[in-house]
């Protein structure tokens, strides 16, 4: 049976528009929260909690698969970012990761179709961009439970780049980080 308390894709990919949107915020967002975080399934007390379990089995709900992606990739300066061309129902971001050789793009597309993204890096002087994408993708709905504990999980995807650019495929409601090396 389908689980109404909707622990799915699609509701890890509204927060991730709204971390992203955090982000883009720095300056006055300091900092964020989930809880609760755990959970014992047979007699939950709140009906929205990140990992849940039993005395014999764990799992994550999307939400945790897709922080611990964004965690991953977190910087310690935000960068400018510009779109180019319409995106709409997209929502980006751009740190510079903490030890200042990686540049992290995260991507959030909460939306029914997909978006074609140019992501440039030409004003980096010398850039390597990774040829795989961290990624949280599938059907919206889909969720994760003691039986299936990683249906919805972060994954990596093949992208292409030519030069400092690249064309990111952004599937419809996903999140997805890129990663150029300095």
């Amino acid at each position: 049976a389908a689980n109404t308390q909707q622990w799915d894709l699609q509701a890890a990919i509204s927060e991730a528009v709204f971390l992203i949107g955090n982000e883009r915020n720095s300056e006055v967002v300091k900092a964020t929260a989930f809880a609760p975080m755990l959970s014992n399934v047979n007699g939950p007390s709140w009906n929205y909690n990140l990992i849940n379990f039993n005395s014999t089995a764990i799992y994550g709900i999307p939400s945790y698969h897709l922080q611990k992606m964004f965690k991953a990739a977190f910087g310690s300066e935000r960068l400018e970012t510009h779109a180019t061309g319409a995106v709409a129902g997209n929502v980006w971001n751009a740190t510079a990761a903490k030890n200042g050789n990686t540049v992290t793009v995260k991507i959030a597309n909460y939306g029914p179709n997909p978006l074609k993204l140019p992501v440039s890096f030409a004003s980096f002087p010398s850039v390597t961009i990774s040829s795989s994408a961290d990624v949280l993708a599938g059907n919206p709905r889909d969720e994760n439970s003691l039986a299936d504990p990683t249906k919805v999980a972060a994954g990596e995807m093949t992208i292409n780049p030519a030069g400092t650019t690249v064309t990111v495929d952004v599937a419809p409601y996903s999140a997805m980080v890129v990663r150029a090396s300095l």
